[in-house]
């Protein structure tokens, strides 16, 4: 958003208004998407949209999907409160020192501090009662973030600043870029692959016709990649060592014009069981074994069907100097594939590619007998834990000090530099947290409060202009009062103006919607802007899946890749690039895709099952526990 950047507080708060109310279209959009949901689940005998999309979901229902909101609530908020301390002490230092002395964010707070003052004996004292009254607004957040103020001048003590400070995160995050040469990120996929589950990344050229991309092709723009098992090698195979051929995956790095816009897994053809006919000589013409008479039943072979994935990722395209820059690339002697050498990651480039090959690899481990339960072929809450998994590996320093080499001296990345990025990231987690609880809670409250499915029973909520914008007060005022409950995220009232010329055009086509004007007071905005918040289409009562993956992978994570040392053995590469771990993943999760009901697989590979074999009395508990994601959120490592 562009008021994080911007000085002028006055400006900054127009801003704001205008970005929440943004695109208009949507306050009439967001009323009719969720009464046709709302029809659409009655006619299939739902309460709500919410409870008929999580029925087949691991969390099942929305009691237990409230019950995980709750929990990570409670956990966040001493986080998250630490992080607005920082923000307010921030506020606060800027209005002492003239920061913008003509706008309301400056001037009222140096009349506050200056009251406080002349009441108090101590100087701490009135510091301490002055920060408590600081009021933060929603426009303040982003801008007081970008704040690079030394600690020792906000007189917080260590525990409540940033871990990092802002500018030199930002210079880690810039240097650490030069490590991530693509062709060394694509190494770093393929080495993690080998080593958990014994299966090579071997590339192939990309045949004419083959892919959707021929006009303005330039190297590297796709990559095609076979994965290949030598722990199961297929007889009389012609794949390279005999092995085991498990699927292919095309890899569509770099933006351009009229491309998908946001990083993406696509299956193209799922894996599963299938057969194939046998033709004799004298059947060669037939174009099937159903267009003869006759046809011989013993010539049926069983077959396994190959899946084939696209990843589509939306970083930055190289210069076409560098585009012309490749060279050889050995996942394995023997195996050259060719990538670019010299254009480079950032870092959330290369978690994000992590994310999606671990999607890539729940679709090409799968082994599930029908293509409808084939890799992630499953509710959205299970299918983003193997992908928020990987991202661990693109975290941890020991595995990316395997394969992150600079780009020119091919030197090691230095772990002082990878140590400041990864705790940069953990500066606002608590905060961050927070907004995807609230973005959770309003997903859930959209498709299920009584009120509002109730309201939407009505036709007249869409007969007017005046109508839709009284609806969307309604839902936004509901979302805004369960932020405050379940966060310290801040709102904005529709009547409140601290802008010295007045309210933004937003505000004012939105109250012109109410019967007077002192009705504005009874409404509020939340935090982030709902309008723009394109979730509300593709993840409808799923937008929870996010925490709930996050939360079990890290779970995942920290039992078998990392709880696994001791004190007196501590953590090893060794220990969190296990086969023997990396095996059992394969086995208990991703070759099962979705043909197992979702808390039984997670029960299984967490080994938390109270009795064996698959039985119906066999217990399927399986408790989530936000403690290992609390953990590593805290250091940047979730």
């Amino acid at each position: 958003m562009a008021a994080a950047s911007v000085q002028n507080d006055v400006l900054r708060e127009q801003l704001w208004w205008e970005y929440s109310l943004t695109p208009r279209e949507n306050v009439t959009t967001l009323p009719a998407l969720l009464q046709q949901r709302h029809q659409l689940a009655k006619f299939l005998g739902y309460e709500h949209y919410a409870q008929k999309m999580l029925l087949k979901s691991a969390c099942k229902n929305i009691d237990a999907v409230r019950d995980l909101i709750k929990t990570l609530s409670t956990a966040a908020r001493p986080y998250a409160q630490e992080n607005f301390t920082l923000l307010r002490a921030r506020k606060l230092y800027l209005a002492e020192h003239g920061h913008n002395a003509t706008g309301s964010f400056s001037a009222g707070l140096k009349n506050l501090f200056s009251s406080v003052t002349s009441s108090s004996s101590s100087s701490s004292s009135a510091r301490q009662e002055a920060l408590d009254r600081v009021v933060l607004h929603p426009w303040d957040i982003a801008y007081l973030q970008n704040q690079s103020i030394p600690t020792e001048l906000l007189g917080l003590p260590p525990s409540t600043s940033s871990r990092v400070d802002p500018a030199e995160y930002d210079r880690a995050v810039r240097k650490i870029k030069e490590y991530f040469p693509v062709s060394r990120c694509l190494e770093g996929l393929a080495l993690v692959t080998e080593s958990l589950f014994g299966v090579r990344l071997v590339q192939d050229d990309v045949q004419p016709g083959e892919i959707w991309l021929h006009e303005h092709r330039q190297p590297g723009d796709i990559l095609k990649f076979h994965l290949l098992d030598d722990l199961h090698p297929s007889p009389g195979s012609s794949s390279s060592r005999g092995s085991q051929l498990l699927g292919t995956v095309y890899v569509d790095m770099f933006r351009r014009p009229h491309k998908f816009p946001g990083a993406a897994h696509f299956t193209v053809r799922c894996g599963c069981d299938t057969v194939e006919y046998e033709y004799g000589s004298h059947e060669a013409g037939m174009v099937s074994p159903f267009a003869a008479s006759s046809y011989d039943t013993t010539k049926w072979r069983p077959k396994a069907q190959t899946p084939i994935v696209a990843l589509v990722f939306p970083f930055h395209p190289p210069s076409s100097d560098a585009a012309s820059q490749v060279r050889g690339m050995s996942f394995t002697a023997g195996h050259n594939a060719t990538a670019l050498a010299n254009h480079c990651l950032s870092l959330s480039d290369v978690e994000t590619l992590f994310h999606e090959w671990g999607h890539a690899l729940h679709s090409l481990l799968s082994k599930a007998k029908y293509q409808h339960h084939s890799g992630t072929r499953g509710f959205t809450d299970f299918v983003e834990i193997p992908s928020h998994l990987f991202e661990h590996f693109a975290r941890d320093p020991q595995v990316i000090r395997q394969w992150a080499k600079h780009h020119v001296t091919d030197e090691s990345i230095p772990l002082p530099l990878l140590e400041t990025a990864l705790s940069g990231k953990a500066n606002y987690q608590g905060l961050d947290l927070q907004v995807q609880i609230a973005l959770s809670l309003a997903d859930q409250y959209l498709l299920s409060d009584p009120t509002l499915t109730t309201a939407l029973n009505n036709p007249s909520v869409l007969h007017s202009d005046r109508d839709q914008r009284r609806f969307f007060l309604q839902a936004m005022e509901g979302i805004a009062a369960l932020q405050l409950q379940y966060t310290d995220l801040p709102v904005a009232a529709l009547s409140s103006v601290t802008a010295l010329n007045g309210p933004a055009a937003s505000q004012r086509w939105l109250q012109s919607a109410l019967d007077h004007p002192t009705d504005a007071a009874a409404f509020r905005l939340p935090y982030m802007p709902m309008l723009a918040h394109r979730h509300f289409v593709g993840y409808a009562g799923t937008y929870h899946s996010y925490l709930y993956a996050k939360v079990v992978a890290a779970q995942i994570w920290d039992r078998l890749f990392v709880s696994r040392s001791t004190s007196s053995s501590p953590a090893t590469v060794d220990n969190v690039l296990s086969r023997e771990m990396g095996l059992h993943l394969r086995r208990e999760l991703l070759a099962k895709g979705s043909s197992r009901p979702a808390e039984l697989l997670l029960s299984r590979l967490l080994h938390t099952l109270q009795s064996k074999g698959e039985g119906s009395g066999e217990s399927r508990s399986f408790a989530v526990d936000p403690e290992p994601y609390l953990r590593m959120m805290m250091r940047g490592l979730a």
